[in-house]
């Protein structure tokens, strides 16, 4: 068939009509026709062949980072995605910085292995250059190190910093706190910079250290101008007391005090964070919220895991990271199994539930920032080596996203009462069309009262906002938020609602509540 050709169906076309189908302007005859088994939503069965045909053509110029092992650590800087993973046999890592053909190595080789921490700074006596962001990490394996344009430079400073390669001691936390790097050490050593000099850690330029009596595993810098330094069974807090001039009326020169929190609670690695003013960390305990008091310069300690403590707890030795997603007020928490938790937060701080996710491919390692553009870019790395933008795109790794949503047994007005279930809608906001699988289920799941079929909910699409939106990507004349409605005919004292998707196609759908129309039938005697 030919496009600048007319097209005939009739005496001239040999086979099943079935067999023939036009696509994205194109045609196709299928001669070994295969019935469609797969529930699709709006479109063809053929359609999404053809698109998943594209797609993954796509997808096969995608590649890991180049070199063997997991990702070793990612960070988001400048718009753009870093990678660390080891070379292939050489005892040593390579960084890499995402373009838009393939993974650029910067320039110089640093030491295999290692559990990456970073910070971005922005600091003045960099040499030779002007105040500006810089990206710096610590490994644990290597020296301290930042990107000095394209190529990894060491952050050595004579005899001043406790690196040892010998017994390979290195610093294993990194942070920049009041306008210096802070550094933190296995043996409980955190190392402060002189002011704005991120290289300078000589004690006569401003440079200090305080020693904690525990093993650091995580710095975050909390509200009040404190940094947490988070050990294995401690907590101590490190104070910003009153600057000072330097002299030059330019770079101010701050004192720091240390002070014990806690000796009991400390925090497992790479598990804290600061949400909405909050610290949230992960201890023997469960997750726990460091976040100021009502009294000047205190901080109350509170727990938030309780509602799914057994799972917590089963699974602790195996957290490989945790991110916060600023926009959405959540805190995620990811498992060596490709487990994945997420803690939904509130205006008030309050827990709003806690959703699990799976992951064919774990998150090893992650990094939240922001693209070129100013929006949210949440990168995380796996054991294949490759690097992923969560949050993107419509489907995992190119599979469909297999959704779930069950909620407890409401009883409505009263939990004696019969009521017959007549009607069920969802606030919805979906693409036009995606179909949602619904079943209820009455009085707790006795087998002697039987739950619905399970029925489809069609969503209409979501309409636009003008100026905002783009033709052709929303539905015209409809609400943003729609309705699809499931009839009904159940009957029993309470009513759990069950609904599923699956798709790879769709952008991601939101529900927002679900509307039950009842009528009651009796009391239970």
């Amino acid at each position: 068939f030919d496009n600048a050709s007319p097209l005939v169906v009739g005496g001239n076309y040999q086979g099943y009509i079935g067999e023939f189908r036009m696509t994205k302007g194109k045609a196709f005859h299928l001669t070994n026709f295969t019935v469609p088994y797969q529930p699709y939503s709006y479109k063809s069965y053929y359609g999404y062949q053809i698109d998943d045909t594209d797609r993954e053509a796509a997808r096969a110029n995608i590649s890991p980072l180049p070199g063997r092992g997991p990702v070793l650590g990612c960070a988001v800087f400048d718009g753009d995605v870093f990678g660390v993973r080891d070379d292939l046999g050489e005892g040593t890592s390579t960084l890499y910085r995402s373009s838009a053909l393939s993974w650029v190595a910067q320039t110089n080789k640093i030491n295999e292995g290692g559990n990456y921490r970073w910070s971005i700074g922005q600091y003045a006596y960099l040499p030779g250059r002007a105040k500006q962001k810089t990206l710096f990490w610590a490994s644990g394996v290597d020296h301290p190190q930042y990107l000095d344009g394209d190529v990894v430079t060491d952050v050595i400073d004579g005899s001043f910093l406790p690196d040892d390669p010998l017994t390979d001691f290195y610093a294993n936390n990194i942070v920049e706190f009041k306008n210096r790097l802070f550094l933190g050490y296995p043996d409980g050593s955190l190392i402060v910079s002189a002011a704005e000099d991120p290289l300078n850690f000589d004690p006569a330029s401003g440079a200090g250290e305080f020693y904690m009596e525990d093993d650091i595993v995580d710095l975050v810098v909390g509200p009040g101008d404190v940094l947490f330094v988070f050990c294995r069974t401690s907590t101590y807090i490190i104070r910003s007391l009153a600057d000072t001039d330097s002299g030059s009326g330019i770079v101010a020169q701050y004192k720091f005090h240390k002070e014990t929190f806690s000796k009991q609670t400390g925090a497992l690695p790479r598990t804290s964070q600061n949400i909405m003013g909050t610290i949230l960390s992960m201890s023997d305990k469960g997750i726990t919220s460091l976040e100021a008091s009502d009294t000047f310069g205190d901080f109350t300690l509170g727990y938030l895991s309780k509602n799914i403590h057994r799972t917590l707890m089963k699974y602790k030795d195996t957290i490989t990271t945790t991110v916060v997603h600023r926009v959405n007020n959540q805190y995620r928490m990811f498992f060596e199994s490709g487990l994945g938790l997420v803690f939904s937060f509130n205006n008030e701080k309050k827990v709003k539930g806690v959703t699990k996710i799976q992951y064919e491919y774990p998150v090893v390692c992650i990094s939240e920032g922001y693209d070129s553009s100013g929006n949210l870019m949440i990168a995380f790395g796996s054991t294949n080596g490759f690097m992923y933008l969560m949050d993107s795109g419509t489907s995992f790794d190119g599979e469909d996203i297999v959704t779930k949503l069950t909620t407890s047994y409401n009883s409505y007005s009263s939990p004696s009462l019969f009521k017959r279930f007549r009607k069920l809608s969802l606030e919805l906001n979906a693409d036009k069309n995606f179909k949602i699988y619904g079943y209820l289920s009455f009085d707790y799941g006795d087998p002697g009262v039987p739950r619905s079929d399970q029925e489809d909910f069609i969503s209409e699409g979501e309409g636009g906002i003008w100026g905002v939106d783009s033709w052709s990507l929303f539905t015209y004349g409809s609400a943003v938020t729609q309705s699809p409605t499931l009839y009904t005919s159940g009957y029993g004292k309470n009513m759990s609602i069950s609904i599923t998707s699956k798709d790879k196609h769709s952008k991601p759908h939101v529900v927002n509540a679900a509307v039950v129309e009842y009528t009651v039938a009796g009391q239970v005697m």
